[in-house]
């Protein structure tokens, strides 16, 4: 049974790490440990996987296709794929820090 722990996984461009991929033995799912700094911002996109959002601490504005709405701490914010997404952080002061989970893409 693999222990992982986050501490020990790099942190990329000092906001997030990959905390559970094929690196760790993973068969089918990633996950991420994100933060998102005060006055952030993750530009519309899109990913051809379903991908789960559960919101830690802060709040959180997402938009999914035309629809924008505030998420906050112990809230999971489900994708389907091809849905177009941006996020942006809700209170200037306050990071938002939150857990994402997809699919493996295919190799």
């Amino acid at each position: 049974m693999p222990i992982i722990r986050h501490r020990d996984q790099a942190l990329i461009q000092h906001s997030y790490r990959r905390i559970v991929a094929r690196t760790e033995g993973a068969t089918t799912r990633t996950v991420w440990d994100q933060t998102l700094p005060p006055a952030g911002l993750i530009p519309l996109h899109a990913h051809d996987t379903e991908e789960t959002l559960t919101i830690l601490t802060g709040q959180l504005t997402v938009t999914l296709d035309d629809q924008t709405t505030v998420v906050e701490g112990d809230t999971t914010v489900l994708i389907a794929p091809g849905v177009l997404h941006s996020l942006r952080t809700t209170l200037l002061h306050q990071p938002v820090c939150w857990y994402s989970c997809q699919r493996h893409r295919r190799l």
